[in-house]
């Protein structure tokens, strides 16, 4: 019987690796950072980032593509997964460069000259996720950002 359940167990932390390597988070440092924003299938639960991060329901909704009501009825659905997973790897890779998650959050919440004065919030949550990506990957080249 304990054989049988640490095999459902690792088949479920595979699963678990495997949609984040998916989303480009396969290192495990940047693994650590968001781990809690999963389900125990893998499965990012906005409704978990949202209690975990405090971005309103209406901003994850934005960066979901979805309303608000769908992403609250349906905060795990394959929709919201691709953009959620977006969001989530930026999120883990600036936690890993600012050494904690409220310092990420306060980077994601404060306006920056290079986005025309918009927070990368704002940004994502129009769908625009490249130019907050490419300051997160200067930031973390130590380039000014």
């Amino acid at each position: 019987m304990e054989n049988e359940y640490d095999a459902i167990r690792d088949k479920k932390a595979m699963l678990w690796y495997n949609s984040l390597a998916m989303a480009g988070l396969a290192t495990l440092s940047v693994l650590s950072e968001v781990k809690d924003l999963y389900d125990e299938h893998g499965q990012l639960d906005m409704a978990i980032v949202h209690d975990k991060t405090g971005v309103s329901i209406k901003t994850l909704a934005g960066i979901t593509a979805m309303t608000p009501q769908g992403l609250r009825n349906n905060p795990k659905s394959e929709r919201v997964q691709r953009n959620g997973r977006r969001f989530v790897r930026i999120l883990a890779e600036l936690t890993r460069l600012l050494g904690a998650r409220k310092d990420a959050m306060i980077w994601l919440r404060e306006p920056h000259p290079e986005l025309e004065s918009h927070t990368p919030l704002e940004l994502m949550a129009k769908g625009r996720f490249e130019p907050v990506e490419i300051l997160v990957r200067r930031l973390g080249t130590g380039a000014p950002a």
